[in-house]
């Protein structure tokens, strides 16, 4: 849980290990199974998108914007421990 940071304009997810065929199939696993119905009619899909994490552009993070925030987190928050709620830009309780 600790791998990611909120950036202010979305989440960065430090996968630097990975490489971008992993990448891929980790995109496609959340598009495939964290689609969310609203109002039973409508499917949205947590959109993730891969960005560069260095200069040598042999590491890669996982970016997902500002606007898929809300959906994600719906997904997570339940799951999270509270003292890493700032990672997703929420106060403790």
């Amino acid at each position: 849980m600790d791998d990611g940071s909120f950036t202010g304009s979305g989440l960065k997810l430090h996968t630097n290990a990975f490489c971008m065929e992993e990448l891929n199939l980790l995109i496609k696993a959340l598009d495939k199974n964290f689609s969310t119905f609203v109002r039973g009619l409508q499917v949205r899909r947590i959109k993730a998108t891969i960005s560069i994490s260095n200069r040598e552009k042999s590491q890669y993070n996982l970016y997902i914007s500002k606007s898929q925030m809300y959906l994600l987190k719906n997904l997570v928050l339940k799951h999270m421990h509270p003292d890493m709620l700032y990672k997703l830009n929420i106060d403790k309780q």
